[in-house]
């Protein structure tokens, strides 16, 4: 039983762990998502909020309609008095009473109305500024993200050139070795052909200064005796 539960424990730690690596590798698309699903929360409550103001603009058209009856019935109460007609005064007296309770209810609803109009109006701008923020704070996100994948992409690419120009290097070197030993190879060649043919050194000879006394070498020595 012991192990079970160990056994258990694990597997439940190993599903955690995968839902968090899940979860931060969709970090920015659940938060797009939840301020998405926010601006649809908020068209709601917008339209809650857009018929709260037309129940009580309805209501403060009968109110008003209600007040005018009412000062119309006032006046007819006091013609009726005028004229001595007591019991339709009273009649309309009665009427009028009830009115004006109703008339009462109609306003105390109205300002029910008001003040429920007014902290939607409060709640749907606290939440519009929220929204506003963490939309701007989306795009920073996504834009450090993508940033940050560019590095990455760009490293990988460095790395990547890197080893390329080495292997530019490697092969020029080749090159140039390559090159450097064919020129070897000609100036070897010509060095035995030097040594093979005999105008080699003939030539060897004359830049050394020995070779065959000319007669106008013979009397240039006697020349010099002379004047010694």
């Amino acid at each position: 039983m012991f192990y079970v539960q160990k056994m258990m424990t694990a597997v439940r730690g190993a599903t955690r762990e995968s839902a968090e690596r899940v979860v931060d590798a969709n970090a920015i698309r659940i938060f797009e998502q939840e301020i998405y699903e926010c601006e649809c929360a908020m068209g709601q409550a917008k339209h809650d909020l857009a018929r709260v103001m037309a129940e009580k603009m309805r209501l403060e058209r009968g109110i008003a309609r209600r007040a005018r009856y009412l000062a119309e019935k006032e006046t007819q109460a006091g013609q009726a008095l005028e004229k001595g007609l007591e019991d339709l005064a009273h009649e309309l007296a009665t009427v009028i009473a009830d009115q004006e309770k109703t008339l009462a209810d109609e306003r105390k609803a109205s300002e029910k109305l008001g003040e429920h109009e007014r902290k939607l109006r409060l709640s749907l701008q606290s939440a519009a500024q929220s929204i506003q923020n963490y939309r701007r704070e989306l795009r920073m996100v996504q834009a450090t993200q993508s940033t940050q994948q560019a590095t990455a992409s760009l490293a990988v690419r460095a790395n990547s050139m890197g080893s390329r120009i080495s292997d530019m290097q490697d092969s020029l070197q080749r090159i140039r070795d390559r090159q450097e030993r064919f020129d070897d190879m000609k100036h070897a060649m010509e060095q035995l052909d030097e040594g093979l043919n005999d105008d080699g050194l003939e030539d060897k000879l004359r830049k050394a200064g020995i070779g065959p006394r000319t007669e106008a070498d013979a009397v240039l020595d006697r020349i010099r005796k002379k004047s010694a």
